[in-house]
């Protein structure tokens, strides 16, 4: 990022940048606190890979201070922290496990998506990634925590992908790679696990119903799985003579798999909404309008709901809740668009209360108006800052984005 400007990079670069600016200095201990906060989910990964290469490569101690869960499975040592007083300290397998005192300091409600829970660790040697990680627990940890999820009617769901193929894992074989059409089999290094290709997807459902075969053997029972980015990435072509694949076949493996997961009764998600998979998918990481995920700058349009117009009542889209931003209050998105919302738990005191009633406001209208379809968006004003939506069970709600300000109407 030598020759580039400052204000071109994206948070995840700039947080890199940051931190290869202390590695020069080549100390002993670095204290990282909540070095990803505010970055979108790539970001977030970049920023953790880059510290687990700290620790693991050049031997620096490093200390993490988080609030997400996943970021805390590949610590040596976690600590938890409630009011300024230490309530847990072990190894992950330990802190993990004790999903009840955590329901006991006010976790009334969770999803809980585990990364790195494979043997390998995160984005290694897929689809070969079993047996569970045994720093983490093993099999028996892993049964562990989902029993305790259940007890405590939390929802358990795991990270997973079936489109990089790692050239280290134990059932490569270059034959069930995807090939150009030109004929070109594509080869990069750029995640945690080193040297890979893709998966023709054909195989894809086949490498799935593989490793969940042995995930129910084991008696791990599953809420949900996150596929990752099989909504987010363009459809593959393979001119293999084995497995020759169009784009359309390509998405329809992909929907193969996700259908997979809900005949047996586990919630399918990935990264993005698209159209294709709204038919198997319950939810997704995330639906924001296209600035809320790029460099923020002049809009070069007004973005409107077209997406939940059409698909509301079929699928669960969480927003970002972002406030003070240049295009405005992103809650205001959220409950324009009928939709459930994350809540930033790395707010404390009377901001974290705040975040919470923001939190309710969204959640309380979402509850309502999730199965009804978004039957009219219209603009309000000639700047296009004052909008409304309707659902078919006659809620409205007005928004006016200059302001700051919202009506909900319910009947």
């Amino acid at each position: 990022y030598r020759k580039q400007s400052p204000n071109k990079l994206s948070g995840g670069q700039k947080q890199r940048v940051a931190i290869a600016g202390v590695m020069a200095m080549r100390p002993q201990c670095i204290i990282l606190d909540e070095p990803t906060a505010m970055l979108d989910p790539t970001g977030r990964k970049d920023v953790i890979r880059t510290v687990h290469e700290l620790n693991k490569k050049e031997g620096i101690t490093v200390l993490l201070i988080t609030h997400y869960m996943e970021e805390a499975i590949d610590a040596d040592r976690v600590i938890v922290m409630d009011d300024g007083k230490v309530i847990m300290d072990g190894v992950p397998k330990e802190i993990f496990s004790r999903v009840k005192e955590l329901k006991e300091h006010g976790l009334e409600k969770v999803y809980l998506h585990l990364d790195g829970w494979g043997n390998p660790g995160y984005d290694n040697q897929h689809p070969d990634y079993l047996p569970a990680c045994e720093e983490a627990g093993g099999w028996e940890g892993m049964r562990s925590l989902s029993k305790s999820m259940k007890e405590m009617n939390y929802i358990f769901a795991i990270h997973d992908q079936y489109r990089d193929y790692y050239f280290d894992a134990k059932t490569y074989d270059p034959e069930f790679s995807m090939i150009s059409p030109e004929g070109k089999k594509p080869d990069f290094c750029r995640w945690a696990g080193g040297w890979q290709t893709y998966i023709c997807a054909s195989q894809s459902p086949l490498y799935l119903r593989r490793n969940f075969t042995e995930l129910f053997r084991q008696g791990i029972q599953l809420e949900g799985t996150y596929l990752d980015v099989f909504t987010c990435n363009e459809p593959d072509e393979c001119a293999h003579p084995w497995h020759t694949m169009t784009r359309k076949e390509c998405l329809e493996y992909r929907k193969k798999c996700f259908d997979f997961l809900n005949a047996n009764e586990i919630i399918a998600s990935s990264e993005e909404t698209i159209d294709w998979a709204v038919p198997s998918l319950v939810t997704a990481h995330y639906s924001p309008y296209s600035f809320m995920v790029e460099e923020k700058g002049s809009m070069l349009g007004v973005p409107v709901p077209l997406f939940n117009l059409v698909y509301h009542d079929c699928m669960v889209v969480p927003w970002m809740m972002d406030a003070d931003q240049p295009e405005g209050d992103y809650m205001l998105y959220a409950l324009l668009n009928g939709g459930a919302a994350y809540l930033n738990c790395e707010a404390e005191g009377k901001e974290l209360e705040k975040e919470i009633e923001r939190y309710r406001t969204v959640a309380q209208l979402q509850e309502k108006v999730a199965y009804s379809e978004m039957v009219r968006h219209e603009f309000l004003d000639g700047n296009y800052k004052k909008q409304r939506t309707v659902f078919a069970d006659g809620t409205e709600v007005t928004v006016d984005l200059e302001a700051g300000t919202y009506q909900i109407h319910q009947n």
